[in-house]
């Protein structure tokens, strides 16, 4: 079994528009975890994600915590949870869609990079000797390793840095998250060509670039690198992405291609190179690191960083190692802000760093990027960006042979984005350090900070102290030091608070003595401004003297939020600014969550208190046990619910409760007691027996533009039983209770208990009536004096024990089935390597029971029936709006269920394969599923409830040929549809027929599904295989398949890729095209529809302006009678029926004609078959296939009267028998 739950937005974040149609594309993505746990991603068109996670990894038996927060999906085993919370592991190392989107998916690659933190010199000796694990380098400045774990043995690598390593050195681990690039009359605007003026161009100072790499041979770049490095492990420095390029010339190019048109900021600066970014324009955060610790050592008294890894608090790995350098070297780090914005609170790493001269991005006259990241930095308010740049439509040079960016000649490309912006920041940074060869970074910082050009004042936290203006840099006489400051996030204590204050330091570097009037103003939105002054209010400082001025704020006197604001002070000809930032909280208060358990004792295991502030969104977690959970929170209106767990003695949880207030009102220190023996037991009543294969428990709440959604997912196996507490109704926004529960018939029961199957054992296949005999331990001695012949035994097994000796010895021994208890009253597991007999282990009640029938020697018969693949399920999406009801029991037999007969053809090597089905209402912000195996070739009966309090359900199925390995290959989704009570619907898994085709999905233009184009780009996704008839798909498994896609333009090539999807931008005037698919699968496990070769071909010109054109793609649809081996009964002629059309999206056209011609030997003669029908529909009678014969391949033309044309051949498209 596999336990799986499908995340839609879980977690705060704003509400959701409309649902799209999510019946569109999807694309299933396989991720292994830093546990061992293996997770599946699904995405759907309308942007809501399935987990799906096997419980066969280590962590299944404890079950998962899910959630999504800003569109990111975390699968967190329980295991993890107290890890993640204490700040020990990283949360990003179960961010399954950010590992996704990251390149570090299963199909993509076969390790996992992490960062593991550990004290001065310790670590690198004992993770040497670690097993599947790689020493990459040492990062000195911040104290950690960079390791590649293998992810066949990551589980290893996980008990090293949670049971060992977290108390014996290693006190952190982080993924080695992905970087890249922050793309999205500069020189003039910024006062450049005044400071050449005066005499400046950098020379002399060493400035490097750590990027993507550089052009040796662009004419603005030849010479000027004095050392170049490669960190990413390709050996190359050359930029193969462009961005690199483009970013050393703003900085530092001479402009030779362009005459010296379009020269760099610091034109005769030291140039250095280190290449930290892929050709994708992508890395990880331990090559950003070792590439600064590089430049730092080659004497750089100025980094350029233009990459950025996603918001940060500053306190991450690369913020944390800018710090660090820059303390030790004086180096002076100038970092890109990311191209986040325009939200608030999106400054990335490493441009977190306290340290960093962070940039953000603006247009040549000041108005801001609406891509620019804003400040303040999270955790604390500080000022970030604290200055700008242009960034916006940046010309520079292009590496040769790139095409990134808007092309403008051979030579020059233009791009946007904060990283365009920083260069021109560093540039000005190494002429202001040929002016004053003695100052370190925080003088170099203060002075550009300073100095800067007031703009755009409406987004203070998005521009600090203005554009960068390097002339009134250089021409000041009056510095100030730090170049920002901050009071941090001054919490509440409920006593008073005492003021704060922090120091200024004003030099001059004139003549003559300047006399400063000082002002301080901060504001957070909606509030009057901060209390805040300085004092003394004016200045005087001598020539070459310096003056001080305090700052001081009184926390008391301030309402809370968030604040920015400036230092400013004039005199002595000019302004001086020094940015002020931080966060003032409001009252706050203790709420204390304590619970007791369903037994009456403290909940155990992983039991949760959540916090939701309606307001803002905000969700805080605290683990409750034997001692409750304690948070502090604003006042305000919150949901406050709780997952109760009842664990046995081994804290296994037995049963899972939720409880809760989905409306209550925090205004002063509250205690909140919850009772999981006030809850009410979730019962499904079936007319058939049926027990859980998946349970999974959520609560959902919206108010105004904030939702969540938030539950765990469960292992039946361990966790029994399911229970909640009513609640009142909620009267703001909206609230709901769901529960999905997938139910199979039992596979094993004997006199009304249900054993649980030994993993790695046969099974029980149908019934057995004998008699039970105790035989101890299960030893050969015991067996044979239990007589054990032809009879159940029940034996004592031994919690984690391999049980194959003991099931061995059984089956010599005659046994017919083992039983296996154990003496402590806990749950148990058992696995085996011997397959030599039936084996199930059993709950100790149950075991009990047996027993006390067998005292006293007396004789005991049991009938038994086994069902190793249910040939029924229950696939139900229970809910319940505004509050949780007091009756949460369920009869099937009262509610709207349609009837789906699944059909799971072999697709080759037959065995074993795997299947999910997930739901979604107009109301769910969560789609909830469970893989299971499932034999092939199988039929089964499946019963979907239609409808919930929530609304009407889409229902949508995915199945999996094979799970075995690093991918779920072969997986195929169905079009989601909704049902109608007492619907019954036929669905066919691993036909014969599949082939490259546009399934009848919700449209996802921007993907290219159905194909489209718009403006002058064509934009290409079509699944791999479809089913004959489209109404099932899937996409390649990179592990077997191979994939090519190409487009011709007038039989010119236009783009080709290896990926799923195309786009490419076309000339705009109307032409011919030529779509080609060819697609190749050689695995074991798929025998028919080995390999297809496709080509469209149609007429396209640019649409109208704001017209998006569905491409008349023809297509054909496959219709053939087969077996549930793919076989067709060949020994006389029979009937492939094909449907002629267009790829759904495309109107009128027609009419089509469609040639087929059929082969039986892999293609090498073919022979014409004629067809008969009408309206678009034609039956071809396939000839007898010969003797010896195996598949049958077919070649099929479609025309119609406008020039549009698919050719198709499908080698191999079905199996051929004599009947």
């Amino acid at each position: 079994m596999v336990l799986s739950v499908g995340v839609g937005p879980i977690g705060a974040h704003a509400a959701p528009a409309t649902p799209r149609d999510p019946a569109g594309p999807s694309i299933t993505r396989v991720v292994t975890l830093l546990t061992g746990d293996v997770v599946r991603l699904t995405t759907l068109a309308d942007g809501r994600q399935a987990a799906a996670v096997d419980p066969g990894g280590p962590g299944g038996r404890y079950g998962y915590q899910l959630t999504t927060r800003d569109g990111d999906t975390y699968v967190i085993p329980n295991e993890a949870v107290p890890y993640v919370l204490d700040g020990r592991v990283d949360e990003a190392l179960f961010n399954v869609t950010d590992l996704v989107a990251a390149g570090f998916d299963d199909a993509s690659r076969s390790t996992l990079p992490l960062l593991l933190g550990h004290g001065p010199g310790a670590g690198a000796t004992a993770l040497r000797a670690t097993a599947g694990l790689t020493l990459r380098t040492e990062l000195a400045s911040i104290d950690a390793s960079a390791v590649t774990a293998e992810k066949a043995g990551v589980r290893r690598v996980w008990e090293l840095v949670t049971r060992t390593g977290l108390a014996s050195g290693v006190t952190k681990v982080w993924l080695d998250r992905k970087m890249r690039a922050a793309l999205s009359d500069n020189i003039s605007a910024i006062g450049a060509p005044a400071v050449w003026a005066s005499g400046y161009d950098g020379s002399g100072v060493t400035v490097a670039v750590l990027d993507t790499g550089y052009d040796p041979k662009h004419p603005d770049l030849a010479g000027r690198v004095a050392g170049a490095a490669d960190f990413t492990g390709e050996g190359s420095t050359v930029d193969s992405h462009g961005h690199g390029t483009h970013v050393a010339a703003t900085l530092a190019g001479t402009g030779a291609a362009s005459a010296g048109a379009r020269r760099g900021v610091a034109p005769g600066a030291r140039l250095l190179v280190g290449r930290v970014l892929d050709g994708a324009g992508t890395g990880e955060l331990s090559w950003a690191i070792a590439g600064m610790e590089w430049a730092v050592a080659q004497g750089a008294r100025v980094v350029n960083i233009s990459i950025g890894g996603g918001p940060s608090d500053g306190t991450d790995p690369v913020s944390a190692a800018v710090d660090s350098l820059t303390k030790s070297s004086g180096t002076l780090f100038v970092i890109a802000a990311g191209n986040s914005g325009p939200d608030e609170g999106t400054v990335e790493t490493p441009g977190a760093a306290t340290t960093a001269l962070t940039v953000g991005a603006v247009s040549n006259t000041g108005d801001l990027a609406s891509f620019s990241s804003r400040g303040p930095r999270l955790g604390d308010g500080a000022v970030k960006p604290e200055i700008t740049a242009p960034g916006v439509n940046i010309v520079s040079a292009r590496a040769t042979g790139t095409g990134v960016g808007e092309l403008v000649d051979a030579s020059y490309t233009s791009m946007s984005g904060t990283s365009m912006a920083t260069p021109h920041v560093a540039g000005a940074a190494a002429l202001l350090a040929q002016q004053h060869p003695d100052w370190r970074s925080g003088e170099l910082k203060a002075a550009l900070v300073g100095s800067a050009r007031p703009v755009d004042a409406t987004h203070p936290t998005a521009t600090g102290t203005g554009m960068v203006d390097v002339a009134a840099a250089v021409r000041s006489t009056v510095q100030a030091g730090p170049a920002s400051i901050g009071f941090g996030h001054v919490e509440w204590t409920g006593k008073r608070r005492q003021p704060l204050s922090t120091q200024v330091s004003y030099r001059n570097t004139g003549r003559t003595p300047v006399t400063l009037d000082l002002t301080v103003a901060a504001r957070a939105p909606g509030t009057p401004p901060a209390a805040l002054g300085v004092s003394p209010s004016r200045l005087t400082i001598p020539a070459g003297g310096r003056a001080d001025a305090t700052v001081r704020l009184d926390p008391d006197a301030t309402k809370g939020g968030t604040y920015t604001g400036q230092v400013v002070a004039t005199g002595g000809g000019g302004t001086t600014r020094v940015p002020v930032g931080f966060i003032v909280d409001g009252p706050t208060f203790s709420v204390t969550v304590s619970a007791l358990a369903r037994d009456g004792r403290a909940p155990g295991s992983f039991s949760q208190a959540q916090l939701w502030n309606l307001d803002t969104g905000e969700l805080q977690r605290g683990i409750i046990g034997t001692e409750p959970a304690t948070l502090r929170v604003p006042a305000g209106r919150y949901a406050v619910m709780v997952f109760v767990f009842t664990v046995d003695a081994a804290d296994w949880a037995r049963e899972a409760t939720l409880l809760g207030l989905p409306q209550v009102e925090i205004n002063g220190d509250r205690t909140l007691r919850f009772d999981a023996r006030q809850a009410r037991p979730l019962k499904v009543v079936t007319p058939q027996d049926a027990q859980p294969r998946n349970v999974t428990m959520a609560w959902q709440r919206t108010l105004g533009q904030q939702s969540i959604i938030t539950g765990f997912g469960f292992n039946p196996q361990v966790t029994t039983r399911y229970s909640a507490a009513p609640t009142a109704p909620v009267t703001l926004g909206t609230f709901e209770f769901s529960a999905h529960v997938d139910l199979a018939e039992p596979q094993l029961t004997v006199d009304g208990i249900n054993p649980r199957p030994v993993e790695g054992a046969a099974l029980l296949d149908g019934r057995l009536r004998t008699d039970l005999v105790d035989a101890g331990d299960g030893t050969p001695a015991e067996l044979a004096r239990a007589g054990a012949r032809g009879k159940v035994v029940l034996v004592r097994g031994v919690d984690g024990e391999d049980a194959g000796d003991k099931i061995q010895a059984a089956a010599e021994a005659g046994a017919k089935l083992v039983l296996l208890r154990s003496d402590a009253d806990t749950f148990f597991t058992i696995g085996t390597s011997s397959r030599a007999l039936p084996a199930y282990t059993l709950e100790h009640a149950d075991a009990r029971q047996l027993l006390d029938r067998l005292r006293g020697g007396r004789r005991v018969t049991l009938d038994l029936t086994g069902v190793p693949d249910s040939p029924y399920t229950y696939q139900l999406l229970l809910a319940a709006q505004r509050s949780i009801p007091a009756d949460l029991t369920y009869d099937t037999r009262r509610m709207s269920l349609a009837t789906v007969e699944a059909e799971f053809h072999d697709a080759g090597a037959g065995g074993r394969a795997a299947d999910t089905r997930y739901a979604i209402t107009p109301t769910a912000l969560a789609a909830y599923s469970a893989y299971h195996e499932v034999p092939t070739p199988f039929r089964r009966t499946d019963y979907l409830n239609t409808d919930t309090a929530g609304g009407q359900v889409t229902w949508r199925h995915e199945a999996a040929v094979d799970l075995s390995g690093w991918s779920a290959r072969g997986t195929m989704t169905n079009v989601g549809r909704t049902y109608r009570g007492g619907e019954r619907v036929r669905e066919v898994w691993f036909p014969a027929i599949v082939r490259p085709a546009v399934p009848a999905t919700g449209a996802d233009l921007a993907y290219g599904a159905p194909v489209n184009r718009a403006n002058d780009a064509i934009r290409v996704a079509i699944p791999h295989y479809a089913d004959g008839s489209a109404s099932t798909y899937g996409w390649p498994a990179y592990s077997s398949d191979e994939v090519q896609l190409s487009l011709r333009r007038n039989g010119v090539p236009v783009g080709a890729t290896t990926l799923p999807n195309l786009q490419v931008t076309v000339p705009p005037d109307a032409a011919t095209y030529a779509l080609h698919m060819s697609v190749r699968r050689t695995a074991d496990w798929w025998a028919t529809s080995t390999a297809t070769e496709s080509t469209w071909t149609f007429r396209s010109a640019r649409p109208a302006p704001g017209v998006t054109d569905v491409l008349p793609l023809l297509q054909l649809d496959y219709m053939l009678g087969t077996d549930l081996r793919n076989t067709v009964a060949a020994q006389r002629r029979y009937p492939l029926v094909v449907r002629s059309g267009y790829q759904p999206g495309v109107r009128g056209r027609g009419p089509i004609t469609v040639r087929m011609e059929i082969s039986y030997d892999d293609g090498k003669h073919w022979t014409r078959v004629d067809g008969h029908g009408f309206s678009g529909v034609q039956v071809f009678m396939m000839p007898a296939a010969p003797q010896g014969a195996a598949f049958a391949s077919i070649r099929a033309t479609a025309t119609d009267a406008h020039g549009n044309r698919l050719d198709q051949t499908i080698q191999r498209a079905w199996k051929v028998g004599r009947g």
